[in-house]
């Protein structure tokens, strides 16, 4: 709770890397929004390198993360309006196909020299099942078949 309001760090890759966090991320950022309501909730994310453990003292100590990335992601969610998910654009090149984008968008945010490449998340895509089932097609043989 701060000055601001409730604020919540969710992450995906800590302790436990999984091979599609930042899908997990933004199906949960979704879910986040639906439950709460549209003018509720203001969400960021990002993808990057970043230290997290145990800081402080014997005495008293807790788990956090700190980096660029989770300074980033601070910032994305600052600029994101009420209701919207936004995205930076490394995040999105993990998960495009995955989910619905509003168009590209430039942020001049604290602590960067560029503007960041952001992305409004919409909402993720239904596949059939025809998609869904549809072997990969590889060019070069297989080892051992056939």
């Amino acid at each position: 709770m701060g000055d601001k309001g409730s604020k919540f760090i969710v992450l995906f890759g800590t302790p436990l890397a999984h091979e599609n966090d930042e899908e997990r991320a933004l199906r949960c950022a979704l879910e986040i929004s639906r439950h709460v309501g549209a003018d509720g909730v203001r969400i960021g994310i990002n993808t990057g390198n970043v230290y997290c453990g145990q800081v402080g003292s014997a005495v008293r100590q807790e788990y956090t993360v700190i980096g660029d990335g989770v300074n980033l992601a601070a910032r994305l969610m600052q600029a994101a309006k009420n209701g919207e998910v936004l995205v930076s654009s490394e995040t999105r090149r993990f998960c495009q196909a995955t989910f619905e984008w509003g168009e590209a968008d430039y942020l001049t945010v604290k602590g960067r020299m560029r503007p960041v490449e952001v992305y409004s998340v919409r909402g993720w895509r239904e596949f059939s099942g025809n998609q869904a089932a549809r072997e990969p097609a590889y060019r070069l043989p297989m080892v051992g078949a056939g």
